[in-house]
C-alpha cells in the first residue's frame, strides 16, 4: 500500500475524530488512527525539517512568509519532491487486523471517506462478532 493512501485514511479519521458514533465504533476507528500514526508522524517530521531548513515566519492570519521568493521556490520545490518520494513508498499492513463496522451504524462517511478506510476497516451488511482487542 503507498504511504498517500495511509494519510488519505488518516486525514478521514482525523476529519470525523470529534463526530459522536457509538462508543464501539468511535474506539475501533480510534485504534486504526493509532496504527497509521506513525506514518503521519513521519511525514510531518520530513515536512517540518524542510521548512525549518528555509525559516519562514508564520503570519498572523496564518500564511507564512519566506525570506525572499526565491527561498520560498526552494522551499516548494523541495516539498513537492519530497512528497512525491514519500507518497510512493510502499507501507506494508497486510498482516493488519481489519476491524469491522456494520453499515447500518450511526456514522455518516461519504464515498472517498469509505474508499479511503476500506483497506484498514472492513465494512459489513450485519454485525460480525469477533474478538477484538
Amino acid at each position: 500500500m503507498k504511504h498517500s493512501d495511509v494519510i488519505k485514511a488518516y486525514m478521514v479519521l482525523s476529519n470525523i475524530s470529534s463526530d459522536e458514533m457509538p462508543l464501539s465504533i468511535s474506539y475501533k476507528l480510534f485504534k486504526v488512527k493509532k496504527m497509521l500514526q506513525p506514518q503521519w508522524d513521519f511525514q510531518k517530521e520530513r515536512i517540518d525539517s524542510v521548512m525549518k531548513k528555509y525559516e519562514p515566519v508564520r503570519q498572523m492570519d496564518g500564511s507564512i512568509k519566506f525570506k525572499n521568493r526565491k527561498d520560498g521556490e526552494k522551499c516548494a520545490n523541495e516539498l513537492n519532491k519530497m512528497m512525491e518520494e514519500i507518497d510512493e513508498m510502499e507501507i506494508d499492513f497486510a498482516d493488519i487486523k481489519r476491524p469491522s463496522i456494520c453499515l447500518d451504524t450511526d456514522i455518516n462517511l461519504s464515498i472517498a471517506d469509505i474508499d479511503a478506510l476500506s483497506p484498514f476497516v472492513e465494512f459489513t451488511e450485519r454485525s460480525i462478532v469477533r474478538n477484538e482487542e
